[in-house]
C-alpha cells in the first residue's frame, strides 16, 4: 500500500473502510480512526501500545458540528472557540449520548477540537463521522512533526500518511475545561495559559494532577520523552564540546554550528 500522498480521496476510502491514517494538524501529526468504529480505534490503541485509560481526542470540521457531539456549551468555551478554532485548542466537554465510551475512557466529558491544517479539514469534510486522532508517535515517545518521522517510529507498519508538510506548532494543543466560571487548564500546549485568560475574561487555573487519573490525553506520568540522552550546559561549556552526532539549543548566544537552533529571538513559542 502506498504510504505517503496528498490523496484525500484515498485517506478517506481507508477510513471507512475501519483502516488507520496518519493526519496532519498544525501541531503535531496525528494517528486517525473513525471515531464510532470500535475496532477501527482499538487499532489505535494497539499500534501505539497506550493504554485504554488515556482518552482520545474528537476532530471535528467545524464548531457547529461541535453541538452533536457535546450537552452543553457554556459562554466561556463558546468565546474561546470562536477566537481558537480552527486551531491548537481542545475543549472538554460534557458529551452527548452518540460519544462512544471507548474514546472518553469512561469519562462523561469529551475533548474536541477544530484542526487549521486545511488538508484535513478538507478530508474530514469528505467524510460523515468525526477522527479520534492521537499524536502518531509509540505511547510516550515525541511526537512527529513531519512526515519522515513515522517511518522512522513504524517502518513497514507505517499507515498511509496523509502529507501536509511541516506541522507550524510543533506542541500539542492546549487542553481547557471549565468548572465554576473557571477556565481549567489540563495540559498547557500551543496556546498559552495567558491567552487563554485574556480571550476568556475570566479565572484560570491549571488543574491540579492525580496520577492516578487521566481526565484527558497528555495527563499519563511519562509522556512526550526523548530517547536521546539530554545534557544542560552553559554557552562556554557547549563552545567547547565537539560537534558529532549532537544537536544544540541556545538562548542567550547563537552558536553557528550544524543542528543549532537558537530561541533567544522570538522567546519559547
Amino acid at each position: 500500500m502506498r504510504q505517503i500522498g496528498t490523496d484525500i480521496d484515498f485517506a478517506a476510502s481507508l477510513l471507512n473502510k475501519g483502516e488507520l491514517v496518519v493526519i496532519p494538524t498544525e501541531t503535531v501529526y496525528g494517528l486517525a480512526a473513525n471515531a464510532f468504529d470500535p475496532k477501527a480505534v482499538e487499532k489505535i490503541y494497539a499500534l501505539k501500545k497506550r493504554p485504554k485509560t488515556n482518552p482520545l481526542i474528537l476532530h471535528i470540521s467545524s464548531m457547529e458540528e461541535a453541538h452533536k457531539y457535546v450537552n452543553d456549551i457554556p459562554e466561556v468555551a463558546q468565546r474561546l472557540m470562536n477566537h481558537f478554532w480552527p486551531g491548537p485548542l481542545t475543549v472538554l466537554l460534557e458529551k452527548s449520548s452518540i460519544v462512544p465510551d471507548t474514546i472518553t475512557a469512561g469519562s462523561k466529558k469529551v475533548a474536541l477540537r477544530v484542526p487549521r491544517k486545511e488538508i484535513t479539514l478538507e478530508l474530514l469534510r469528505k467524510i460523515d463521522f468525526p477522527l479520534v486522532a492521537p499524536s502518531a508517535n509509540p505511547f510516550t515517545y515525541i511526537s512527529p512533526t513531519r512526515p519522515e518521522h513515522l517511518l522512522y517510529c513504524y517502518g513497514a507498519n507505517t499507515p498511509y500518511i496523509l502529507d501536509g508538510g511541516a506541522c507550524e506548532e510543533g506542541i500539542e494543543s492546549t487542553i481547557v475545561g471549565f468548572e465554576n466560571n473557571e477556565v481549567v487548564v489540563y495540559r498547557v500546549g500551543a496556546i498559552t495559559v495567558e491567552e487563554i485568560e485574556k480571550i476568556s475574561g475570566c479565572s484560570t487555573r491549571l488543574f491540579a494532577k492525580n496520577e492516578d487519573a487521566e481526565v484527558t490525553p497528555g495527563m499519563h506520568h511519562k509522556h512526550y520523552s526523548p530517547r536521546t540522552k539530554v545534557l544542560l550546559a552553559s554557552i562556554e561549556e557547549i563552545k567547547k564540546m565537539e560537534n558529532e552526532n549532537r544537536g544544540w539549543i541556545t538562548f542567550s548566544e547563537r552558536i553557528e554550528r550544524p543542528n543549532s537552533f537558537f530561541l533567544g529571538e522570538s522567546g519559547l513559542k
